[in-house]
C-alpha cells in the first residue's frame, strides 16, 4: 500500500521539483534589447507572456491540468487530480517549460519562456467553481517576471466559463489580460513597438462537438479583441484505436501576433500543428509540432509533454485481459481527504466512482476482485446515499457483462 501510494504520488513530485529548480535559478542576464528584437519574426510567433500548450488546444476542449493555461474554468468539470509537464525545443534551444498540477477546483503552474533578448518566468494560480451540473467558471491569476527594464512584472487575470449543455457539445469563452496591466514602459524604447503600454485584453470563445462521443473532437475557436482583427482556428483529435490520439490544429488571420502587437499585424498569415498521444496506464504521453505554413524548420516548434491522471486511462499497449483489485472501505463522502477533528481521515467518493466507470468501459478487463473492508457510517443521511453510488458503480460492472468477485478484508 505505501508503495502505491508513493508510485501515485511520483508524477506531482517530479513536477514540484522541476518547478523549484527553475523558479530559484538564477535569473538570465539582462540583455541589450533592441527594439527589433521581440519584433522578430520570433516574437510574431509566439506570445512571451504564454505558454507553448496555449497554441495546442482549445477552450472548449480541455478540462485537467491544461486548464491552468487554456481556460480555469475546466477545472470545475473534472474530479480527478491531474498534472502536466512540457518542453518545446525550437531548433537549436528549449524554447518554453510549462509545468502544472490541478485538483477540483484548484490548480497552480509555472511557465518559462526563453526568446532572443527576453526570457519570463510566469507563475499561475487558477480557481474555479462549478455554477452547475454542466458548467463551471474559473480565473487565472498569472504573474510575469521578464527582463525587460521598465514595467518589467505585470500581473494579468484571466476569466473563463464553460458550459456543456449535452454530452456532445461545449461551449466557452476566456477573456484575457481583463485588467490590461502596463508592460513595456511607454517612456523607453519599447521592444514591442505598440501605441499603448498595455497588455491588451481579448477573448476567446470557442465551441467543441464530439458526434461520436470521445472518439472524434471537432473543435472552432475565434480570438477578438477591440482594435484587431478576429483570428480563427480550427482542429479536432481523433483517437483510432483505444489509447492512441491524433491531433491537429489550423490557425488563420494573424492568430497570435496581435496578442504582443509587433509590427506586420496587418499581415495575415497561416499555421498548423500536427500531433499524436499514447496513453500508459494513468499516464499520457504526447507530441507535438507547430509550424508556419509555407515556412521551414526555423519556424517550426515542436513540444513534448507527459501528463498524468488520478484515474486509470486506457493504455496504447495491447495485452490480454485481466482481472482488476480493487479495494473499498472507510468513510467516503463528497469533498473528502481531510481530516477531522477526531484524527480520523474521510475519502474522496468521487476517484472511486470515476475509476469504477473506467474498469466498466475498458474492453481491456475482464472482470473485478473487489475487496470490502469496514464501511464507515450509517445508512441514514448523506452517507447512505454514497454507499449507494458505489453499489450502483458495482452493478453497473455486472451488466456490461464483467463478472465481479467480492470478499471481506
Amino acid at each position: 500500500m505505501l508503495f502505491r501510494t508513493f508510485r501515485s504520488a511520483l508524477p506531482y513530485v517530479f513536477t514540484a521539483a522541476l518547478v523549484f529548480s527553475i523558479a530559484t535559478a538564477s535569473p538570465a542576464q539582462t540583455e541589450q534589447l533592441i527594439g527589433r528584437d521581440l519584433a522578430s519574426a520570433d516574437a510574431i510567433y509566439t506570445s512571451p507572456l504564454r505558454s507553448e500548450l496555449v497554441y495546442n488546444g482549445f477552450v472548449s476542449d480541455v478540462d485537467d491540468a491544461y486548464s491552468l493555461f487554456l481556460n480555469p474554468a475546466g477545472l470545475a468539470l473534472r474530479k480527478a487530480k491531474s498534472s502536466v509537464l512540457s518542453g518545446t525545443y525550437r531548433f537549436d534551444r528549449f524554447e518554453n517549460i510549462s509545468a502544472g498540477a490541478a485538483a477540483k477546483n484548484i490548480g497552480i503552474a509555472f511557465n518559462y519562456n526563453n526568446l532572443p533578448g527576453f526570457t519570463s518566468r510566469d507563475y499561475i494560480l487558477a480557481l474555479s467553481s462549478p455554477v452547475s451540473k454542466r458548467g463551471g467558471i474559473g480565473a487565472a491569476f498569472n504573474w510575469h517576471h521578464t527582463n525587460l527594464p521598465y514595467d518589467a512584472s505585470p500581473f494579468t487575470v484571466d476569466l473563463g466559463f464553460t458550459f456543456r449543455p449535452f454530452r456532445y457539445i461545449s461551449i466557452a469563452s476566456v477573456w484575457r489580460n481583463v485588467n490590461r496591466p502596463r508592460f513595456g514602459g511607454a517612456a523607453a524604447a519599447n521592444p514591442f513597438e505598440t501605441s499603448s503600454d498595455r497588455l491588451e485584453d481579448y477573448f476567446s470563445t470557442g465551441v467543441s462537438i464530439r458526434p461520436m462521443t470521445e472518439r472524434i473532437t471537432l473543435s472552432a475557436q475565434c480570438d477578438a479583441g477591440e482594435g484587431r482583427k478576429p483570428s480563427w482556428l480550427f482542429g479536432a483529435r481523433v483517437s483510432p484505436v483505444p489509447g492512441i490520439e491524433i491531433f491537429g490544429r489550423y490557425a488563420t488571420s494573424n492568430a497570435y501576433s496581435s496578442i504582443i502587437g509587433a509590427p506586420g499585424t496587418n499581415e495575415t498569415y497561416k499555421e498548423f500543428s500536427l500531433g499524436a498521444a499514447f496513453a500508459l496506464g494513468s499516464n499520457v504521453l504526447r507530441a507535438t509540432s507547430r509550424a508556419r505554413r509555407g515556412g521551414n524548420y526555423d519556424y517550426s516548434r515542436n513540444t513534448f509533454a507527459i501528463e498524468a491522471r488520478n484515474a486509470f486511462v486506457r493504455n496504447s499497449l495491447t495485452h490480454k485481459k485481466r482481472f482488476v483489485e480493487v479495494e473499498i472501505g472507510g468513510n467516503y463522502i463528497d469533498e473528502g481527504g481531510r481530516p477531522s477533528i477526531w484524527g480520523k481521515r474521510s475519502k474522496d467518493l468521487h476517484p472511486l466512482l470515476a475509476r469504477l466507470e473506467s474498469i466498466r468501459r475498458d474492453s481491456d478487463v475482464r472482470g473485478v476482485l473487489l475487496k470490502i473492508n469496514e464501511l464507515k457510517g450509517s445508512f441514514i443521511g448523506p452517507v447512505s446515499a454514497n454507499l449507494y453510488e458505489i453499489r450502483e458503480a458495482v452493478l453497473g460492472i455486472r451488466r456490461a457483462g464483467k463478472p465481479v468477485v467480492a470478499y471481506l478484508g
